[in-house]
Formats: structure tokens, sequence, C-alpha cells
């Protein structure tokens, strides 16, 4: 589970006070990558802190996408001025600031053990912040804006949708070239299944579910989606098809529900 206290991630004015040369470098030559999400990943699911019925957290700019970890403990929201706010759910405070994009930020998403933050911008790139200290770790480059980011629980995957109909896979645990496939429209969310082995592509035209390891797409439903989520168990999608609908899909039947 994670830790009572955020860890060790500075408050916003030690990030701020930082470089942006050194809080943002890409890692020195020799420098071990990004340190593969899985090994840290909790054999634990996170204990559940209880919200307060409502609560309003105002950032510094228009808010342009929100994630929340899945604790409920942390809320991180990308904002039109470049920045991500991380706050802290209970006190309503926010705990930090991590600033390396160069255009709004689009699409979040954190890692199952609350130690990672994906990021996706309308700089074309995806960032990974290691969010005990802060620092950006990796840089992912698309080919258009990112429209949606998603990590595999097990901590293998990265997950990033773009403006130019394009989904790419990189694998975390290796230095390589990321896999990708393109969508017969612009993608709008991405939901790994809990095993890592299934990413939901949720567009206008519908819903695909693609096998991660073969790359190919094994179901698909007729059904517009904009936002997307598996059941914990992995059966069950449940996808925004509409203003005012909600619809499951059952994945081991390849049935709605």
């Amino acid at each position: 589970a994670p830790p009572a206290k955020w860890p060790v991630v500075p408050a916003a004015p030690s990030i701020q006070e930082k470089s942006h040369a050194n809080m943002f470098a890409a890692p020195a030559k020799g420098e071990p990558k990004v340190e593969s999400l899985s090994r840290a990943t909790p054999k634990v699911e996170p204990q559940r802190t209880a919200p307060p019925s409502s609560r309003t957290l105002r950032a510094g700019a228009a808010v342009w996408s929100v994630a929340l970890s899945p604790s409920g403990r942390w809320l991180a929201a990308g904002t039109e001025d470049r920045s991500i706010e991380i706050w802290n759910t209970a006190t309503g405070k926010r705990q930090t600031i991590l600033r390396g994009h160069s255009l709004g930020v689009s699409a979040l998403c954190f890692s199952h053990d609350e130690k990672w933050l994906a990021s996706g911008s309308a700089d074309r790139t995806a960032k990974l912040w290691d969010l005990r200290t802060g620092a950006q770790r990796n840089v992912f480059r698309q080919g258009a804006m990112v429209t949606a980011v998603a990590l595999s629980a097990d901590g293998h995957w990265l997950a990033c949708a773009s403006s130019d109909r394009r989904v790419k896979i990189w694998n975390l645990d290796v230095d390589d070239k990321p896999e990708g496939f393109r969508e017969k429209s612009e993608p709008r969310a991405l939901a790994f299944s809990p095993d890592g082995w299934l990413l939901a592509v949720g567009s206008e035209n519908g819903v695909k579910l693609w096998r991660v390891d073969a790359r190919r797409d094994v179901q698909s439903l007729n059904r517009p989606a904009d936002a997307l989520t598996f059941a914990p168990n992995g059966h069950c999608l449940a996808l925004h098809a509409t203003a005012q609908t909600v619809k499951l899909w059952d994945t081991a039947k390849e049935r709605e529900l």
C-alpha cells in the first residue's frame, strides 16, 4: 500500500527553485534507464482514503486533464500553462507542481503504486515523472498532440494516443522503439486490463481491445467512447458512450451487459 505520507516529493517552491536543466535533463550516458515499475508494484490493493463529501480545488490556470491516484489520496491536474499540479484530496492543499512540457498538459495517469505519473501534452510528447523526487525520468515522442495516456498495473507498459490517430505502446523495461498502430479516428481514451495484456482504445468510431503482446485487435464494440475503465477482475469494461449513457461490455463473453 502507498505510504501514509507523500514520499519525499519536494513542496512546490523547492521544485520551482531547481533549474530547468537540472530538473528535466535526460539521464546522463551510462545512467540506468527508468526502473521497471513492475519491480515496485505492490502485491496488495492500495488503502482507500475516504474523501470529503465535496471539495473545490482551484488550479493556477485552465485545467485540461485530471487523474485520481488509485488510493484516492492524490489528484493531479494538467493545466493550460504547461504545469501539473498535485493535490492532497484529504486536506485540499496543493502538494507540488511539476513543470517540463512546453504546451498544455492534455492527459494524465498515475501508476498503480503511485510512485510514477505519466503525462501527455499538446507539445507532442509524453513524460514519465518520479513522484518520489519530482524529477522527469523519460520523454516519449508522439507525432501529434497527446490525447490519452495509460500505464499498465504491472508496470511494464505505457500507452500513448495522439490526434494523428496513432497509438504507441512503450515497453518500460527496455530502451527500444515502441510498437504502434493507427486507428480510423482520433483515439480519445485508453485503459489497460488489470493483468496488462489487453488495451482498450476508445474513439468516435467505437472501442477496440488490443492484445498487447500480439499487437492486434481481438474484440470490437461499435459504440463511440471518450472514457474507459476496466472492472478489477478484468471481465467488464465500462465506457462513456453518449452524453447520458454508460455501457458495460463483458470481455469474456464479448457482449454488452
